[in-house]
């Protein structure tokens, strides 16, 4: 009876011990190999996941700053632009800003022949000739302070010609335009 017992026990057993190898085994294998393995993948994921949340704030901030310094220059570049469109809607305040920037320019008017139609008011393209004396410093300055309007006035011809005491006697064409909505 303790043979038949036996017998049974090592049918049994020896699966058993098979199974409990096997499970020692793998537990073993997980412990020393698998474990490590997956603290470096764990420790590997979070500096990854640092390094990647700090080159996105770094691209936002350089973002951010690249849109506020742009925004900054349209801001200054409209200021620049509407500085003086409130005079210019309509031909006389158009003539009142070429004065006004000649004045600046120390420009000294000989003849200024608006259309022949100043009545008018209504949008469209009107034709002006200046003739002026100025030195090259000041004509260069006005020729630029109107040239920084190109949406009220455009350059068409510039005439010079040398005149006395360092000066020069220049006839310049412009077409000052005007808007419907008065810009």
């Amino acid at each position: 009876m303790f043979n038949k017992y036996y017998q049974q026990l090592n049918k049994n057993a020896l699966p058993l011990l098979s199974f409990s190898c096997m499970v020692f085994i793998c537990l073993a294998l997980m412990r020393y190999i698998a474990m490590p393995e997956w603290g470096c993948y764990l420790r590997s994921t979070e500096k990854l996941n640092m390094v990647s949340n700090n080159l996105l704030e770094k691209n936002c901030i350089a973002v951010k700053e690249r849109l506020v310094a742009v925004n900054d220059s349209l801001e200054s570049a409209k200021f620049s632009l509407s500085h003086d469109l409130v005079e210019t809607k309509n031909l006389p305040g158009i003539l009142q800003l070429i004065i006004k920037e000649a004045n600046a320019a120390d420009i000294k008017f000989v003849k200024m022949q608006p259309p022949s139609d100043l009545s008018k008011s209504g949008a469209g393209n009107y034709p002006l000739v200046l003739e002026l004396t100025a030195t090259y410093n000041s004509l260069g300055q006005f020729v630029s302070s109107i040239e920084r309007l190109p949406h009220i006035m455009r350059t068409d011809r510039i005439a010079i010609t040398a005149g006395r005491n360092n000066t020069l006697d220049a006839r310049i064409q412009l077409t000052c335009f005007l808007h419907p909505n008065g810009l």
